[in-house]
């Protein structure tokens, strides 16, 4: 379904589980891949002994962490990397300001795609200068002047 829809695929899964790698190859499980931190291993694989999928999949783990990301794709091995996996939080942050903590997009009542193009672009720009600003005044306070309070209370 993602990929009928033009888009790439990018899923992280667990690290229980199966994978050949070559297609006469042997099963083996995911977590031999990379069985340290400080390792990481991509290519074109089996997955899922149960469902097979035929994928590319990325296997890293830096170390700091309890357990290595697995990556799968459709994109080639060489064409990506398991550290993309690392810009999700900020691509659903930004997701998250332009639905319901911001910009409220799902609240629109547009049909007209043209219209709702022109609303994207002016929220965008709206996001951008509001991120601006809050750089610029974040730069411009000293750390010294932040105190602990107590959190605002809120009345309905």
């Amino acid at each position: 379904m993602i990929v009928e829809a033009g888009w790439h695929p990018f899923l992280r899964i667990n690290h229980q589980g199966l994978v050949k790698i070559s297609p006469h190859g042997q099963w083996q499980p995911l977590d031999a891949l990379v069985s340290a931190p400080g390792q990481s291993w991509s290519g074109q694989v089996v997955c899922f002994k149960t469902n097979p999928l035929a994928c590319t999949l990325l296997a890293r783990w830096d170390s700091g962490y309890q357990e290595p990301w697995l990556v799968l794709t459709d994109l080639e091995p060489q064409m990506a990397d398991a550290l993309w996996y690392g810009l999700r939080p900020s691509t659903e942050c930004v997701y998250r300001d332009l639905k319901s903590d911001g910009w409220q997009w799902q609240n629109t009542r547009l049909l007209d795609p043209q219209r709702a193009e022109r609303l994207w672009l002016a929220m965008a720009v709206a996001t951008l200068k509001d991120g601006y600003a809050g750089w610029r005044s974040g730069k411009s306070i000293s750390s010294t002047r932040f105190r602990a309070t107590s959190p605002p209370t809120y009345y309905l």
